[in-house]
């Protein structure tokens, strides 16, 4: 399997990992569908069989770009199938930003907020939990082949993310321990104040 980063990088890396099987190529991260990888393109390679990632980030206006919500939605409204695509983000890595002739001019950091901001603004829409969960969570973790992740039933992680009727996390339970409690973090990682 090929996950592509960047478009400009396609000719070098096929060079030495040449695609010699369906289903072998995947291009995520690389800017939201309709951005660098056209719509039409990410929703015809759907229909073949590969996995379509929507990155969520920040689109400022006049930007060539759709947030993350409405690619998501032009892509379900295409009749594409819906386990084949995923969302997900640039959070902790580093994006460039660029000017109107599209040249890099520095140099921003993702943030975690994205996928959450991408989930609320999509229920907004009125795209109902059902139609905007195996996005974030089935889907990813099939494509990764994480078995007991993306769903929640008896033997899986333990993984979960509780939101309240806003949207807002209450609560947040990784491998089953608390990290998030009543809207207010309990434990950090190694690198958090």
């Amino acid at each position: 399997m090929i996950v592509e980063e960047a478009p400009t990088a396609r000719g070098p890396e096929h060079d030495v990992l040449p695609i010699t099987r369906e289903g072998g190529f995947y291009s995520c991260a690389s800017g939201g569908l309709g951005h660098s990888l056209p719509a039409a393109v990410g929703v015809a390679l759907a229909k073949r069989g590969c996995h379509v990632d929507i990155t969520a980030f920040p689109v400022e206006d006049g930007e060539d770009a759709w947030p993350a919500d409405e690619a998501l939605v032009r892509y379900l409204d295409s009749g594409a199938p819906p386990e084949r695509v995923s969302i997900s983000s640039d959070a902790g890595g580093c994006l460039p930003c660029f000017d109107g002739a599209g040249r890099i001019t520095h140099m921003d950091v993702g943030h975690s907020g994205s996928l959450l901001e991408t989930l609320k603004a999509l229920l907004a829409r009125g795209v109902s939990l059902q139609q905007a969960l195996p996005a974030f969570t089935c889907n990813p973790a099939g494509l990764l082949r994480l078995p007991r992740k993306g769903r929640v039933a008896v033997g899986m992680d333990a993984d979960l993310v509780v939101l309240d009727a806003a949207g807002d996390v209450r609560e947040v339970f990784a491998g089953g321990v608390a990290h998030v409690r009543a809207g207010a973090p309990v434990r950090r990682g190694m690198f958090e104040n």
